[in-house]
């Protein structure tokens, strides 16, 4: 397949479809530079190609670079006016490796409103849950073991001024 897509791109240098099917045959691969390079030709020759800003926003979260893949799934939403689901879903995704869970959850209702069925956003939206609901414990277990922490302080100064007063 890869042959026929590079077969493709030398006959027509600007045929965008090769490209982001090249990108996609790159990100499967793990091969994200090649993949970020076919992403970004297809937005060179089309700016307005929604698809191709959620591939890139892909690309840039499997590198780890959160503020450009943020950048590049709202560039897909707007690019798709806010009917994306799928760069919701995405961003969401970025929203929750940032701490953010708020906006994540709004994002991941957006998609999941408009794509229910969907397994990939189902995904992001049942993991999101999840998150947050760890998250909901590991914060009650902090709160718990900070009140431990201070009611067991609180004992030790009572016994103290009760030793102090019996001295």
């Amino acid at each position: 397949a890869l042959a026929d897509i590079n077969k493709a791109i030398e006959l027509n240098a600007e045929y965008a479809w090769a490209y982001a099917t090249r990108s996609k045959i790159w990100q499967a691969k793990g091969k994200w530079d090649e993949a970020l390079a076919d992403a970004n030709k297809v937005i060179e020759i089309n700016p307005t190609h929604g698809w191709a800003y959620a591939a890139r926003s892909k690309i840039w979260q499997a590198k780890g670079k959160w503020d450009e893949a943020l950048a590049d799934a709202n560039k897909a939403i707007k690019n798709y006016n806010g009917t994306y689901a799928e760069a919701y879903a995405l961003r969401s995704e970025i929203w929750q490796a940032k701490g953010e869970w708020d906006k994540a959850l709004a994002d991941a209702n957006t998609a999941i409103k408009n794509y229910p069925n969907d397994q990939y956003i189902r995904k992001v939206y049942n993991d999101l849950i999840k998150k947050k609901q760890e998250e909901a414990e590991r914060l009650e277990k902090e709160r718990q073991a900070r009140l431990a922490r201070q009611e067991e302080a609180e004992r030790q100064a009572r016994l103290a001024r009760q030793e102090e007063a019996e001295r």
